[in-house]
């Protein structure tokens, strides 16, 4: 059986087999970003796999969601993973010291930001005008789409996300336990697509 529940801005997940005492995984989403500090434009709309950092408003969402994890799971929190990206890496690490734990934040390539190929720094109108026939409604209606120069599907960002969400972080925590993933949008959906709600 799987659930899932939202709270606040933070996202759970649970997991489990028939299982007592289910294993949790608490999504959590970066907060906002600075899109000029890594050079992208303002009105660009894909950023994806570019490594950009928070923005001061997206640090204290940062801060604020650690603060709720640790608030309402605390203990039960053995495991932090995250995106190697910056603005997933300050979530991460503000958790794992808002928990007041000596732990490392576990970072995961498979928990990294949709790659958007050649759309990277371009705008919706850009995007269709160098690209008849390619758009964000085609990636979100397509799952097998790749949009030009190597970005991936949504199927592609799924089963990465679910291999390593199956293999190595529900196998890092016992039944009772929870353990954290400071991700993306796509990726948190991904993992979302695999819960029912119940």
């Amino acid at each position: 059986m799987q659930r899932f529940r939202a709270a606040q801005n933070t996202l759970v997940l649970c997991a489990s087999t028939l299982a007592l005492a289910p294993k949790t995984v608490i999504l959590v989403r970066h907060g906002a970003v600075n899109r000029e500090a890594a050079g992208l434009t303002p009105d660009g709309l894909y950023g994806g796999d570019v490594d950009v950092p928070l923005s001061e408003r997206g640090e204290a969402e940062a801060r604020a969601a650690a603060q709720f994890v640790a608030d309402t799971f605390g203990s039960k929190v053995t495991s932090v993973f995250a995106s190697p990206m910056k603005r997933a890496m300050y979530g991460a690490e503000r958790t794992v010291e808002a928990l007041g734990k000596s732990m490392s934040v576990e970072a995961r390539e498979a928990f990294r930001e949709v790659r958007r190929g050649d759309w990277v720094d371009k705008s919706i109108d850009q995007v269709s005008k160098e690209y008849p026939g390619e758009d964000m409604q085609r990636f979100l209606d397509d799952y097998d789409f790749n949009p030009a120069g190597g970005g991936e599907s949504v199927n592609e960002v799924q089963a990465r996300a679910k291999k390593c969400l199956l293999e190595d972080v529900l196998p890092s925590i016992n039944e009772g336990e929870c353990a954290v993933v400071v991700s993306h949008l796509f990726i948190t959906r991904s993992l979302l697509s695999f819960a029912e709600p119940s």
